[in-house]
């Protein structure tokens, strides 16, 4: 299984759900793949420094990540494609409606409030990106959760 996080420019909220993703694969000893990317970014971005920090703390290493800007290889290749936010799905469907399927945003695959966007850090302090680590990585515990049903 391939999974794509997507969100602006790949250097906050993606990289972050990205790394926090292949920690909870890691744990779980599961068989996915994780992939992020940018709708607005250049390939080979190095991710902020405050979303360096934020995952630091917890002990996970995104330094060396560089940005990828999506692509319909990407998209092709993906069984699960999680947007940050509505706005990042309504794009990524105006240029690949066919896809609609498997293009959910974050929270909506988890179910919690359909259509709530995970909050753009980009530029704020240290405290706002640990804040939204933390909202990405409530959603992914529930959605390994409910991959390991699928799997087992």
């Amino acid at each position: 299984m391939n999974i794509l996080f997507v969100c602006t420019g790949n250097t906050c909220r993606s990289p972050m759900a990205e790394g926090l993703m292949k920690k909870l694969i890691e744990k779980h000893n599961l068989n996915i793949n994780i992939y992020s990317a940018g709708i607005f970014t250049m390939d080979g971005l190095s991710p902020s420094e405050n979303s360096i920090l934020a995952m630091e703390e917890i002990g996970i290493n995104i330094r060396d990540y560089k940005s990828n800007t999506i692509t319909k290889e990407l998209i092709n290749k993906s069984h699960i494609i999680l947007t940050m936010t509505k706005n990042h799905k309504e794009k990524i469907l105006q240029i690949i409606p066919e896809i609609s399927n498997k293009l959910y945003t974050l929270k909506e695959y988890t179910k919690i409030k359909a259509y709530s966007d995970i909050s753009d850090p980009y530029g704020q302090n240290l405290n706002v990106y640990k804040a939204c680590r933390d909202e990405i990585n409530r959603a992914l515990e529930m959605i390994i959760s409910e991959l390991k049903k699928e799997m087992d």
